[in-house]
């Protein structure tokens, strides 16, 4: 199959389910996923630069869940936040939280650059 053709197929695809969410609010595929129509409410967020609070009006847009097998099949690739493990208590101060690529949090310690910088603003 040419790269053309897949492309087509996936248009097509998408194309299906564009008009099937313009019927429903959502459908589910099974193994894949689920589409959903969402409705946002309009909300206020401050410019960061200016300090200026711009106003986001109400849209609708559609949200996508991958399904368990899909995210068993990528687990790297999709993140999942319910496997991550509960961070254990630090020890010292020089010692940060990291996230594996596997979703667990291991503790490991921090550079002696990082170190240094941190005595550096304490003072």
């Amino acid at each position: 199959m040419t790269n053309k053709q897949k492309r087509k197929i996936i248009r097509e695809a998408v194309k299906y389910i564009l008009d099937f969410l313009k019927e429903d609010d959502h459908i589910i595929i099974r193994g894949f996923g689920t589409f959903r129509v969402v409705d946002r409410k309009a909300r206020k967020i401050r410019n960061i630069r200016t300090g200026q609070i711009i106003t986001i009006p109400s849209y609708t847009t559609v949200k996508f869940k991958a399904s368990r097998k899909l995210r068993n099949y990528f687990p790297s690739l999709v993140s999942n936040a319910r496997s991550v493990e509960a961070p254990k208590k630090l020890k010292s101060k020089f010692q940060r939280k990291k996230l594996t690529k596997h979703g667990k949090i291991i503790t490991v310690q921090m550079s002696v650059k990082r170190q240094k910088r941190l005595k550096n603003l304490e003072k």
